[in-house]
């Protein structure tokens, strides 16, 4: 029973993040205000936002729930190139691949074991195999309109 009702804390306060490509190609700015809602969102748990020049971290530190990092990286324009999120448990991690790759938004295709590539308009990289257990990342590509196409093509 504890268990249950740790998974509906948990999954509350990631409701905001199951679509983990709602960052990239977001202003600093932008990415910082979806952050602080979810933040208020999730008033009753310990949230913290730490901001650098080029990064924001949102990390969820608190006894009831699991502990989550969502790393953002920002480039020279000041625009989202990569999502870093970092998960505590196996199964937290399953659940956010799971929903990110069942949205028919983006059409994921699997280019091997650990990488999916996101249709072509939206040219986002999803790599699950990192250095760190439960880490995924997504990243804006930058391979030439025709590379990625090919990339894909070779990937189905």
């Amino acid at each position: 029973m504890k268990q249950r009702i740790f998974l509906l804390i948990f999954a509350t306060v990631i409701v905001q993040l199951l679509y983990a490509q709602g960052y990239i190609d977001l202003t600093k700015e932008k990415a910082r205000k979806k952050l602080e809602n979810s933040k208020a969102h999730n008033a009753g748990i310990n949230i913290l936002i730490e901001a650098s020049d080029t990064t924001l971290s949102y990390l969820v530190r608190d006894k009831a729930v699991q502990n989550l990092d969502l790393l953002l990286f920002f480039d020279q324009k000041n625009r989202c190139y990569k999502e870093k999120k970092v998960l505590a448990c196996d199964s937290c991690y399953q659940q956010f691949l799971d929903n990110i790759l069942s949205d028919k938004y983006y059409r994921w295709t699997k280019i091997n074991d650990s990488t999916y590539f996101s249709r072509f308009p939206y040219r986002i990289i999803l790599d699950t195999r990192l250095a760190k257990a439960f880490t995924l990342e997504l990243r804006r590509s930058d391979l030439t309109g025709g590379e990625y196409r090919k990339t894909v093509r070779l990937g189905l």
